[in-house]
């Protein structure tokens, strides 16, 4: 059943909407309890959301410090779609009323806008494959976590309990173990520069061979 609304909440309603007065907020207080902490709960959202950082900024300051941007970084050459990209940045939703923007500038934020979802097959495809990529990591994941449960016993190799503190191999058998959970990553990180080391032995030997070949 709904709570009366006390004066207590009456005037810490009015207060939070003095406090908003940029939101458009009602200032009759809430009718009931679950109202009133949906109220405050909706000023604090707001207040945390973050801002625009380019909101305010006047357009031709915009301009400047894209300008400045540019040239600091040798992008002079993509200097007035940067413009453009910090022009409609600053009001997205305004779009239409942006003086710099083309026609074929207007019909790709149209897009954009009215069709969220319409992007390359391709686009999909590489969600799709790193979806599946991942499902079957986190798969293999759990697959070894479970085998460090067993596996050093049933190979001889605990790196705990009292098999391996007589023996007094439990500090070289936790270094096999971590060898072993360790070398797929190692493998993965080899597979980072095994394009550029290919590459590089390509044309070293494709280079040999060809002088070879020459010198026949």
């Amino acid at each position: 059943m709904p709570l009366p609304a006390s004066p207590r909440r009456n005037s810490a309603a009015t207060l939070i909407c003095k406090k908003n007065a940029r939101r458009a907020c009602r200032t009759t207080p809430p009718a009931s309890e679950t109202t009133y902490l949906t109220h405050r709960t909706w000023i604090a959202a707001d207040r945390f959301r973050i801002k625009n950082p380019l909101v305010g900024i006047p357009k031709p300051q915009l301009l400047e410090e894209v300008e400045r941007y540019a040239e600091a970084y040798n992008l002079i050459d993509a200097l007035p779609h940067l413009q453009k990209g910090a022009l409609v940045a600053q009001n997205p939703a305004g779009f239409e009323s942006i003086d710099e923007l083309d026609q074929a500038d207007m019909n790709v934020l149209r897009v954009e806008k009215n069709h969220r979802w319409r992007h390359p097959m391709a686009l999909y495809m590489t969600i799709l494959l790193n979806s599946i990529s991942a499902a079957i990591q986190g798969w293999d994941q759990t697959g070894s976590n479970g085998a460090n449960l067993s596996f050093p016993q049933a190979f001889g190799i605990p790196d705990s309990g009292p098999l391996c503190e007589t023996a007094g191999t439990c500090s070289q058998n936790a270094w096999i173990v971590g060898l072993i959970n360790g070398t797929p990553y190692a493998a993965i990180a080899l597979l980072y520069v095994s394009h550029q080391i290919t590459e590089e032995w390509y044309r070293f030997y494709c280079a040999k061979t060809l002088q070879r070949l020459l010198a026949l």
